[in-house]
């Protein structure tokens, strides 16, 4: 299953990301490491026990009911801003294969227990978007027109996720964990372009456009980032909120 993107605030929707991964359950899958609450050490045991659910992520895990990250599909993203600026442009994808989430991994965590805040960092080995694109706008003064086959690669996406989470109660009287509020701030390492026929198929003309646009991605890097960290952002609270979703919280966060 997949579902349409809201281009007006540019979210980009993961849902085949996996499945439910507890339906009934009460307790954690064997290979999520709980944490104590009154660990000092809480921020080391959460960033382990983040890096051994990441295979079962990456792989998928039946046994949990959930399906792999990697590929993850889309119905349709959207960039861009207003295409009358001289760096602006509106800019479509649909029919999106995104691959490279299983080289995703996380370096650092950070718990506020009482804030109920949680902070996330990590790398993107190397993330691949392909679709159907439709472009039309201006790019350093030029413009820019066109529709086809679209392939962003982004090596070393360094990442930090914020995410802010409340508790609430379910019939059994127990507490449970819930995210409705993860951002994302990144940098993006290298970065290639490669959209096939711009301006109705011109080779020339579309060639020396996807070579404006590479080496001069820093100066329009603003109108892709946000999506790519609204993907990041996403997949994290569907992951997460999916996978603790039955389990209540003091299983999740042992006294």
């Amino acid at each position: 299953t997949s579902c349409d993107m809201n281009t007006d605030f540019v979210v980009l929707c993961l849902v085949l990301c996996c499945a439910p991964a507890l339906e009934a359950a009460s307790k954690l899958p064997p290979f999520i490491k709980r944490c104590s609450r009154s660990d000092p050490k809480l921020n080391e045991c959460a960033l382990k026990s983040a890096q051994a659910v990441l295979p079962h992520l990456v792989k998928g895990d039946p046994k949990y009911k959930i399906m792999s990250i990697d590929p993850a599909r889309v119905d349709r993203m959207a960039f861009g801003d207003n295409s009358e600026k001289p760096v602006g442009m509106g800019f479509i994808m649909e029919n999106c294969t995104i691959t490279g989430l299983g080289s995703m991994a996380f370096t650092k965590t950070r718990f506020d227990l009482k804030k109920l805040h949680v902070e996330v960092e990590g790398i993107i080995r190397k993330l691949v978007i392909l679709g159907k694109y439709k472009v039309k706008g201006n790019i350093l003064i030029l413009p820019i027109k066109g529709e086809g086959n679209a392939n962003f690669t982004v090596d070393n996406v360094n990442f930090r996720n914020t995410m802010n989470y409340f508790l609430y109660k379910k019939k059994d009287g127990k507490d449970y964990f819930r995210t409705n509020d993860s951002k994302v701030n990144s940098t993006l390492g290298s970065v290639h372009v490669d959209l096939q026929n711009l301006f109705n198929g011109d080779k020339a003309l579309g060639d020396n456009m996807n070579l404006i646009l590479n080496e001069n991605f820093r100066e329009i890097e603003t109108i892709f980032r946000p999506v790519i960290e609204q993907a990041i952002a996403d997949l994290i609270a569907f992951v997460v909120n999916n996978i603790l979703k039955d389990v209540p919280y003091d299983e999740i966060f042992l006294p």
